[in-house]
């Protein structure tokens, strides 16, 4: 490998870079550096054509995958699917869950064993799409995160803007089940 010590246009300073064994292609790579060194917990990106500038990188960044449960009976959930992304303390999870074994009880649908416990109660959009049994009233569902402790519960709100909470008795029994995108703020 070999380096390059670079010597500022106008002033002082110096900055040294190492190439790597190979570039892709055995390209020529160009690139502009930012005017300053940054402060401190920025990172460097680039435009995709050679311009590097500094941008705040996330001090906390991971994916994985969760096991959600319910509060009342059972329901399947595919693993494939029950996933989530945070950033810093923001979280952003998928579920599926089918099959769920109450269908016929006024209780209140509880999704359980988030990955990450909520700062406080939260109310969020639930991107959550009907695959079947589901009788929402034809309204949208929002998502009502930390409500009882670690868990999610769905505000349905009808056509007339009433709300009410999802309940099993929302299924009509046979296969049923949804899909649910949600973001919630946790405390750490």
């Amino acid at each position: 490998m070999s380096s390059v010590k670079l010597t500022a246009d106008s002033g002082g300073g110096t900055v040294a870079l190492t190439a790597p064994s190979s570039t892709t292609s055995n390209a020529a790579v160009e690139l502009t550096l930012p005017v300053d060194d940054g402060t401190s917990g920025q990172a460097l990106t680039t435009n995709g054509s050679g311009a590097l500038s500094w941008v705040d990188s996330p001090d906390d960044y991971e994916e994985g995958t969760w096991t959600p449960a319910v509060n009342v009976g059972s329901a399947t959930f595919t693993a494939a699917l029950n996933n989530y992304t945070k950033i810093g303390r923001m979280v952003f999870l998928n579920f599926y869950g089918t099959n769920f074994s109450d269908t016929s009880t006024s209780t209140v649908i509880s999704i359980t064993n988030l990955p990450f416990a909520p700062a406080q109660k939260n109310y969020g959009v639930a991107a959550a799409i009907e695959v079947g049994g589901l009788n929402s009233g034809g309204g949208s569902l929002s998502s009502l995160v930390g409500n009882n402790g670690s868990n999610i519960e769905f505000i349905v709100t009808n056509n007339d803007y009433s709300q009410t909470q999802l309940q099993f008795a929302n299924f009509d029994g046979g296969t049923n089940g949804f899909f649910a995108s949600i973001s919630y703020i946790t405390a750490s």
